[in-house]
Formats: C-alpha cells, structure tokens, sequence
C-alpha cells in the first residue's frame, strides 16, 4: 500500500480532475464517441458530507474505514492474499480531492480481481455563511423552525408503521396543529431577541461578554450548521459552487477509467446530491449508476422549500425535478434510522413532479440506537444492516445488492421498501 498524507502531494484522482478542467479528457460522454467505456471491473464512489465542519479527508478516511475492514474480513476468511485489500491511499489534508484504491475479490466465474476507487466532494470551508442576522430572521420570523418540526411530524413513516393505527394518525394530526404554529410564533419571538441582544452586546467594550464561549458556541450553530442548509437551498451562486465540487469528483471518476460511479450522501450531501444530478448543468457529462442516502437530508430540504414560493426564491422547483427522469440508469438506495429526525422516515418521493420511476427507487429503515440524538449520526456503526448493505450495493451499482456476492442475504436483516 501507498499512503500519502502531505498536504503538497496531488492525488491520482485529483490529477484526473484536473485533466478534465484543462479540456484534456478523452473520458467523458460527450466528449469523443470513440472513447474507452471505462474498465468494466473498476466503481468510482463519492462519499458527499452532510452539513458541519469537516476537514479534507475526514469523511474520506471516517466512511472507508468499515468498508475496508469488511473487504478485509472476506479476503481472510476466504484465503486470498494480501489480506489488505488497500492499493493505495492518497489522502491529501488540505484541499483538493484525496483517493483511496482498494482491491476486490473477483467476481464468481472470473478469476480477476476489481477495483475500487474511493474518493469525497470535500465542501464544508468552502462555503461563505450567511449573517447571524440573516439566519435567525429565517429560522424565526421566516417560518424555517416551525416547517422543519411539520416535516418531521408529518411523515406518515417517521414511527415505524404504527401512523397506520387512526387513533395514532389522530394524535399526530391534533399535535401538528398545536405545536407547529406555537413552535413557529415562539422561535420568532426568541430569535428576534436574540439578534437584538448581539447586536448590543458587540458594542460591549469588554470582550469576555462580546466573546462568550456560549454566544460564540450558538453563533456557530446557527450560521454554520443550520447556515449551510439556507446556503444550499437559497443561495444561488454558493449552491452551484458546491454542486460543481460533486460533478468534478464524478468527473475525476469517470477520467480516471471507472465504468461505474457510484454517490453515498448523508444528511445535508443529500440535498447537495440530488440538486447535482439533476442539473441541466451537468446533464451530458454527470451520470452516475447509483445514490445511496442515509439520514437524508431530501425530506427537510422539501419542507424548508415550499412549492411556488411568491418571491421565486430558493431551489423549490430543483428539489422536485424528476430524478430517475435525469439519471436514466440510475438507481437510488436510502436508508433511514428509526428515530432519525433528518429524514423523518422514508423518501417523500411523491413530491417529485411528474411520474418518477419508483422500480428504481428504495427507501429501507434500520434500526440504529433508537434515540432522537444518536440515530443521525450512527450509521456507521451498524454493520448488519447498513454497513454491510452498503457494501453489497456498491458491489452491484448496476443492479441491487441482493445480486452481490458478499454475504448472504438471508444473513441480513434489512427492510427494503419500495419507495
């Protein structure tokens, strides 16, 4: 294995990407009929990042890992040499897009062994926040608080099923009534004084009060996590550098002699996503095979983007374009955690406009540790029935991963739902 972690070095999917920027690929659609297809043993993946503060190659290196260590396993138990199923890695700490090469076993019938090309579309610095201002004006008297405990209430498969019962369906009808208009009155009410109260106490002359490790600490909150969400959905230039970071690392993929890609998103790269690979930007030279989600961000970013709106703000009218219409050979694989409030239960595919081919559509929930706090953020930690489903729908990014050779599937207990 070949393990680069200095932040001058340029990794072998970068200089890739970098070859399609300069107009130099032979690799994309498009580009030259006669191009190679691509190696027909070698998958690109994507992971894309939610919302939050991470660095380059975190989420590389945080998601490859289990993967990894489950390709490992199978290589031990089935006496295939080296045990590692690395090539190489190289995970630049800086900027740029780091790549991990892994090696996989062939497949029954074959006696050559694949390729795996793991890379990310790195973009949590590269976003300028909105104004604290702006933010709790949204949030607030904008009406966001109160449309974000609606989605969650809302979806008929948020508890598992049990909404089925009239009585339970009854209960949450009478408690979006209550509580969403008293959520959105109250959060105006409090983020008005709060806006009111920094703006006051940033002409405080001491700068223990102007500088609070807590005021600093909500700020953050606010501008930065609940900002990049009102940056993706409602800043137009910000959103499209973003989207652009997604379609480079496809791109990258693609040049780098991948015949299949293959985008795993959680939370807020969900939205970034599907905003993505429905652009018309990108319609003749972004495809990819398959999208799996987890802890979804699609189902808030509707909410937070209600049809038509009066001003013709925001992505409402992206959100809704027909994905399946977009990505013709694509399938999409979500998972969703029981008692995780980002999706809130599975994808709300009946807001697509148009007639979206649902056969290509599952949406699946895992029970992860069953609480409100920890369930978005755990999915890696459940190998039986994400990590390793995860796995096995990469291993098939043309099909679904019940036809992949890892792992039985009678081993695994996961809920497939057509969506």
């Amino acid at each position: 294995m070949v393990a680069t972690k200095t932040s001058a070095h340029v990794s072998f999917i970068e200089h890739a990407a970098r070859r399609v920027d300069r107009g130099e690929s032979t690799a994309m659609p498009g580009a030259d009929s006669t191009r190679p297809a691509g190696d027909p043993d070698k998958t690109g993946v994507v992971f894309v990042h939610g919302i939050g503060s991470q660095v380059p190659g975190e989420t590389l290196l945080q998601w490859s890992e289990p993967l990894i260590d489950l390709l490992q396993n199978w290589r031990v138990q089935h006496v295939l040499s080296p045990s590692d199923p690395v090539v190489r890695a190289e995970v630049n700490f800086a900027d740029g897009m780091g790549a991990i090469e892994v090696r996989v076993p062939p497949r029954p019938g074959s006696h050559k062994e694949r390729t795996w090309v793991l890379t990310e579309a790195w973009w949590a610095s590269r976003v300028a926040p909105p104004s604290l201002s702006t933010m709790t004006s949204w949030l607030g008297p904008g009406g966001a608080a109160g449309r974000i405990v609606d989605g969650i209430l809302a979806n008929p498969a948020s508890s598992g099923g049990a909404t089925s019962d009239l009585i339970t369906s009854g209960l949450i009808f009478a408690a979006r009534a209550a509580l969403v208009p008293f959520v959105s009155v109250l959060m105006a009410i409090v983020l008005t004084i709060y806006a009111l109260f920094r703006g006051v106490s940033s002409l405080i002359p001491i700068q223990s009060i102007r500088e609070s490790a807590i005021l600093k600490s909500f700020d953050t909150f606010l501008t930065g996590w609940f900002g990049d969400v009102r940056v993706i959905l409602y800043d137009p230039a910000q959103s499209a550098n973003i989207r652009a970071g997604l379609a480079r690392a496809i791109r990258g993929l693609r040049e780098e002699g991948c015949s299949s890609v293959v985008v795993a998103a959680h939370s807020g790269g969900v939205m970034v996503s599907y905003l993505t690979l429905t652009d018309p930007a990108f319609a003749n030279d972004v495809q990819v095979d398959k999208l799996i989600t987890f802890g979804e961000g699609w189902n808030l970013a509707l909410e937070l983007s209600p049809r038509d709106p009066i001003d013709g703000s925001g992505m409402a009218d992206r959100l809704r374009w027909d994905i399946t219409e977009r990505q013709p050979g694509m399938r999409w694989r979500d998972f969703w955690a029981t008692n995780d409030p980002a999706p809130a239960g599975m994808l709300q595919t009946r807001q697509i406009v148009g007639r979206p081919d649902c056969e290509r559509i599952r949406s699946g929930r895992v029970w992860n540790r069953r609480s409100l706090l920890a369930d978005h953020g755990t999915y890696w930690t459940n190998q039986e029935e994400f990590v390793i489903p995860v796995l096995r729908e990469i291993d098939v990014p043309n099909g679904w991963g019940e036809d992949s050779m890892f792992f039985p599937a009678d081993d695994i207990a996961v809920a497939d739902v057509a969506a």
